[in-house]
């Protein structure tokens, strides 16, 4: 979890991800938060030195790196137009502020200023452990994607994306995102109802990680590129076989099946699309 976190800081400037099965320690950051980053006075005089007049200003809660206020002001005031001096006033870059309507309150708006790294929540393994015990909803295929900006369990239905493409330049976290969701699919959905085929042309690690889960195809990752072609093969003689299953019975999706004849979801996930072999 700390290589995602690490990874996710570098490449966005701020994230939180929920992992946890990453090799590594498990530790989360320690530090002790308790005050807010910018003081609320300071945070006043900032505004009212750039033009903006405030009538009331609160400090909200601190999130993963970002801590939140609830800023009303005297009248409508467009913070974009004075975004740079705003963040000139308080010392800090102008990727350091951010801000979005408040509901409920005219003239109001959340404001986000980003903390120093060192007061950065970070998750690992118990966290991530946590946010999938926290999950609660219906979704067909339930995937965690990590937590929200103030720390909260994300979640997904992986049913809604047959196609998914993970992507990004070397070091930006892929591979431990990867892994982290394929982790998760495994916990929040039983064996009976998921089965997971993993194709590792590049042969990484993945057959020590994975094979405790009795989701994985024929119980074992498939590096060899000629097992791939064959498994590829009977896939798509699969897929054809639950097209007609679905036509038999007026199905737009496997869901809609009558149980006792719906076949379980398969996740195919190849570790490396462009190292597949040309056959």
């Amino acid at each position: 979890m700390n290589e995602l976190t690490e990874l996710a800081v570098k490449n966005v400037g701020c994230a939180g991800v929920s992992d946890g099965i990453a090799a590594g320690t498990n530790q989360v950051s320690e530090t002790i938060i308790s005050q807010p980053e910018i003081d609320l006075g300071r945070l006043k005089d900032a505004f009212e030195h750039s033009g903006i007049r405030v009538k009331e200003i609160e400090f909200l809660e601190h999130g993963l790196c970002y801590d939140y206020y609830r800023v009303q002001f005297n009248a409508y005031a467009d913070l974009e137009k004075h975004h740079d001096r705003i963040c000139s006033e308080l010392g800090m870059n102008a990727d350091s502020l951010r801000s979005e309507n408040y509901t409920g309150v005219p003239n109001c708006r959340k404001v986000k200023i980003l903390r120093p790294e060192n007061t950065w929540k970070k998750y690992g393994k118990a966290e991530f452990q946590t946010a999938l015990q926290s999950y609660s909803g219906n979704f067909v295929l339930p995937v965690s994607i990590g937590v929200s900006e103030t720390g909260e369990a994300q979640f997904a239905d992986f049913a809604d994306a047959p196609h998914a493409i993970v992507a990004g330049e070397s070091g930006s976290g892929k591979s431990v995102f990867v892994r982290a969701a394929l982790h998760s699919l495994c916990r929040l959905n039983s064996a009976d109802h998921l089965e997971l085929m993993i194709l590792d042309p590049k042969q990484v690690d993945y057959q020590g990680e994975f094979e405790h889960y009795p989701h994985l195809y024929n119980g074992a990752v498939i590096a060899d590129t000629s097992e791939m072609l064959t498994a590829l093969e009977k896939s798509v003689e699969e897929m054809e076989s639950r097209y007609s299953l679905m036509a038999e019975h007026g199905a737009k999706k496997i869901s809609e099946l009558p149980e006792h004849i719906r076949p379980k979801y398969r996740i195919i996930m190849v570790e490396e699309l462009a190292d597949l072999p040309d056959e």
